[in-house]
């Protein structure tokens, strides 16, 4: 066990008024990371896996951070909608 504290920054852009990102979901700058603990060897070169798999730090330099207890809106949703215009239908939207 031990504290894994990474330390970058964040652009507000990627969440309003042009960006794509979620109210909870953001990309963060890698500048540092630190790890207050034994060291392990068990994840170098980890990846994430979900829909796609991906390293943990991507080739920017940034990784996906989930904010836990914010209540946002969600800023991009992509609705089902039969009788939406057809030149809008299933098309990304934002929330206001």
């Amino acid at each position: 066990m031990g504290t894994l504290e990474v330390q970058g920054t964040l652009d507000p852009k990627q969440f309003w008024a042009t960006g794509s990102s979620d109210g909870d979901t953001g990309q963060v700058h890698v500048k540092r990371v630190t790890f207050a603990g034994k060291v392990t060897h068990a994840f170098d070169h980890a990846v994430v896996h979900g829909r796609v798999r991906k390293p943990v730090i991507d080739e920017h330099g940034r990784i996906t951070v989930r904010f836990q207890g914010i209540d946002a809106p969600e800023l991009h949703y992509r609705p089902t909608i039969a009788n939406a215009k057809a030149k809008r239908k299933n098309a990304n939207f934002r929330q206001p």
